[in-house]
């Protein structure tokens, strides 16, 4: 991910239409991802304080964006640029709704085991 902020400041004055596809974009997955929240809020949600969590509510707002994001990419790329995998960020709403935040499904099975993350939920 650090590439993607690197990429931004590179092309800040130089291509806007590409810089404002990536931010549009990349801010849709940082919301996918979940958000951590104060000591107060989490124990009034019930999580761990200090977890990634996201809002069931909010779901179909970052889908949309996501695919806003994507939509931007497609304008501000030749044609030639696109891989046809850019599809399966589609998905990824759906996927955190079924199957949890995609933090945990990011990394091999043995690295999530490893790694000490905290725990990450979603809540209604």
């Amino acid at each position: 991910m650090l590439l993607w902020y690197m990429l931004l400041t590179q092309i800040r004055d130089m291509v806007p239409a590409l810089r404002e596809a990536i931010n549009v974009f990349v801010w849709a997955l940082r919301q996918l991802d979940g958000q951590v929240y104060c000591l107060q809020k989490a124990n009034a949600l019930g999580i761990l304080p200090g977890s990634h969590a996201l809002d069931k509510r909010d779901l179909n707002r970052f889908k949309k964006e996501l695919i806003h994001g994507l939509c931007l990419l497609e304008g501000a790329l030749p044609i030639s640029h696109l891989n046809p995998g850019l599809h399966h960020f589609v998905h990824y709403a759906r996927y955190t709704s079924t199957h949890g935040l995609l933090r945990t499904f990011w990394m091999y099975s043995f690295e999530r085991f490893v790694t000490p993350t905290l725990s990450t939920q979603i809540y209604i």
